[in-house]
């Protein structure tokens, strides 16, 4: 009886733990810059999917990054990655994005990290610990403010 007891703990042990192992493994395993980020895919060329987030934040300016926060938004002299932020006004917080050519007319978007108010010390980068609800909550919002809105304009 022990035995199936010892057992039983061991499995559900191994039940509880393997999702949570599986997920550092993941992006551990992923190169580059930005393992964490969370991806998204347009079957768009960068340039479109750059003028429809300016098509955005013109209609949306709340969502415009303040200067005095310093952000530069664009493509670094020898980044492959462009920059962008967006500012969320009623929550003082600024999401972290960037967008890269993915060849045969595609562009990946990618939320990287999001910032707990104007200090810009607090940076929370998505997916890169075992916080799941804050990971869910963060994507969520970006998806429910921004990308729904992208998608739209690039349909």
């Amino acid at each position: 009886m022990r035995k199936k007891s010892t057992l039983f703990a061991c499995i559900l042990l191994a039940v509880i733990l393997a999702p949570l192992v599986y997920r550092k493994v993941q992006f551990r395993m992923a190169g580059g810059s930005y393992p964490y980020a969370q991806r998204y895919t347009f079957n768009r060329p960068e340039q479109q999917v750059l003028d429809a987030i300016k098509q955005f934040k013109t209609q949306h300016p709340d969502y415009v990054a303040p200067l005095s926060f310093g952000l530069p938004e664009g493509r670094g002299d020898s980044s492959e990655y462009y920059d962008i932020y967006f500012y969320y006004p009623d929550k003082n917080q600024v999401a972290y994005c960037w967008t890269h050519p993915d060849g045969a007319g595609k562009t990946t978007l990618a939320l990287v990290s999001i910032n707990g108010g104007k200090d810009l010390h607090d940076w929370y980068v998505l997916n890169s610990g075992y916080n799941l609800w804050k990971d869910w909550k963060t994507k969520e919002d970006f998806e429910t403010r921004v990308l729904s809105e992208l998608r739209k304009t690039l349909k």
